[in-house]
């Protein structure tokens, strides 16, 4: 998996697109964060952290940067893999995942600063594409973490489909170590164009 990698952040969103957290071109660019998105310690987090990651697309979870979140596409790998670690320099924090699924950028689901009932519209929104029901609640309170790569599931003219991992954040120390989820049954389909 993606662990122990460094995640950027600049001016705006192409910035890193093409080019390492180094500065230097690469095609896979490198893990960067939404240029909306606050960073410090849990109190001073925006309420979605959105983070995003090319793709080999060929939606491959052996291949190169976010490739790697496909992974969760798979029922066994998804439940044992239940949190996932992000980092600040203020604090270490672990986010438990509620929902993966694939969508197009017509669904807003990388808007960072949130209202309350903004925040629950928008898990409720996730779970309801979700490939899996997770047993994870989730409410206005709630803080967000969000990778976000580009996929090909719906095939290769759709370029504004994305796979998406959202995960809340979790209070310190309490850390599950299960997960109980079921594959949905009729997860709510992208709209492209």
């Amino acid at each position: 998996t993606t662990s122990n990698k460094r995640v950027v952040q600049s001016h705006d969103n192409t910035y890193y697109l093409r080019q390492t957290e180094r500065k230097n071109p690469d095609v896979y660019g490198c893990y960067f964060a939404d240029y909306t998105c606050n960073f410090g310690p849990r109190e001073d987090l925006s309420a979605n952290t959105v983070i995003y990651g090319h793709s080999d697309l060929k939606d491959n979870p052996d291949g190169p940067r976010f490739s790697q979140l496909f992974k969760f596409t798979d029922e066994e790998f998804a439940k044992k893999h239940p949190v996932i670690y992000f980092s600040t320099l203020e604090e270490h924090m672990a986010w438990q995942v509620f929902a993966v699924y694939f969508t197009s950028t017509s669904h807003d689901y990388i808007s960072t600063d949130l209202d309350g009932p903004s925040r629950a519209a928008l898990a409720q929104q996730a779970k309801e594409r979700s490939l899996f029901q997770y047993n994870v609640e989730t409410g206005e309170s709630d803080q967000y973490l969000t990778l976000s790569t580009c996929s090909i599931t719906y095939g290769t003219q759709q370029k504004d489909q994305r796979f998406v991992i959202m995960a809340k954040l979790l209070p310190s120390g309490d850390v599950p170590k299960t997960v109980s989820l079921t594959v949905q049954q009729n997860p709510v389909q992208p709209q492209f164009g």
